[in-house]
């Protein structure tokens, strides 16, 4: 079995996260490549004029891994951790997906004002025939690594290292000018 995850919106929430835990799991990982004229043409060209242009590319996204994967995954993503709700466009993307692709969208509604993030993991790994226990593991894999690098007391400057060490990973890249690091570093911990 292949994942698709596009490399856009939603693959910034839990940078990393999303990728590792399918890789846990034993599913093979398809990441669309980094946003490049070609993606954002192919999703403007399918977007009606008053289309976000964050939702533009993310249709780019979609349509490159089209045909190449046996799923895609878009979450639903709803509220995080603090019960802040996310903008309603995340709401509506899987079911957008499920217009635009002939490939199936594997999906699962995360609010954690309604249930754990865990829970709605186990839910997920279900949907591609992965016990609880299986979902649990890969999670507490991806959470011992992290525990590992010391994230809930790291300092700044190892935490750098560690942003650095991501973007030497193929794909991954931190734009420094356009994201605060005290943002970046705060999603981390917020999660781990």
């Amino acid at each position: 079995m292949k994942i698709g995850i596009p490399r856009a919106l939603i693959h910034w929430k839990y940078p990393v996260f999303w990728e590792d835990f399918f890789k846990n799991l034993g599913v093979e990982v398809l990441v669309s490549p980094k946003t490049n004229k070609e993606i954002v043409q192919i999703g403007s060209r399918i977007s009606d004029p008053e289309t976000c242009f964050s939702v533009k590319v993310f249709f780019g996204h979609l349509l490159w891994l089209e045909g190449k994967v046996d799923f895609i995954f878009i979450p639903r993503l709803k509220a995080n951790k603090q019960k802040f709700e996310y903008c309603p466009k995340l709401f509506a993307l899987p079911d957008l997906a499920n217009i635009l692709t002939k490939t199936p969208i594997l999906t699962a509604n995360f609010d954690c004002r309604r249930e754990k993030f865990e829970k709605t993991l186990e839910g997920l790994g279900g949907k591609i025939n992965k016990s609880k226990d299986e979902v649990k593991e890969a999670n507490e894999k991806i959470k011992k690594e992290l525990k590992k690098l010391g994230l809930q007391t790291i300092k700044d400057q190892e935490f750098c290292k560690l942003l650095n060490e991501l973007n030497n990973r193929k794909g991954y890249r931190f734009n420094f000018k356009r994201q605060k690091f005290s943002e970046i570093k705060k999603r981390f911990i917020e999660y781990f």
